[in-house]
């Protein structure tokens, strides 16, 4: 059986999600703008539904292995499974946000980044703590 280290508090598992988040926002930050500003992807929605991507790819790697390592874990597909579902889930409203802000309100995607990043940082660390990593 495997042994895992002693729980974490939970004020440091929160603040662990709140790092690796900022990390992940940032590459999908730099992922949208590169989208956008250089290989010029429009509707932004739609580039910024690609960059997301990215970022949930670091973002489930912080998770998993940093933020949430403590709790018993389950196969690492099944685990990524549940984790794709909710991102995907995510990733629409992200790139609906976007593009009612941008591409239907006309106005900066800078803006709209920020509406839909707190958005997803409420959905994403509900649906981490209390699906994805949950312990079983």
């Amino acid at each position: 059986m495997k042994s895992f280290p002693p729980a974490r508090l939970p004020w440091v598992e929160f603040a662990l999600f709140v790092l690796n988040g900022l990390f992940a926002t940032g590459v999908h930050f730099a992922s949208l703008s590169f989208l956008v500003e250089i290989a010029d992807l429009r509707p932004v929605g739609i580039a910024n539904f690609f960059a997301a991507c990215i970022g949930i790819g670091c973002s489930f790697t912080g998770n998993r292995y940093l933020v949430f390592r403590d709790r018993q874990k389950e196969s690492f597909l099944e685990e990524l499974g549940r984790f794709l579902a909710l991102y995907f889930a995510i990733a629409v409203v992200s790139a609906t946000v976007l593009f009612v802000w941008t591409d239907l309100g006309n106005r900066s995607y800078h803006h709209g980044f920020l509406i839909a990043s707190a958005i997803q940082f409420l959905l994403s660390y509900l649906g981490n703590r209390y699906l994805v990593f949950n312990k079983r």
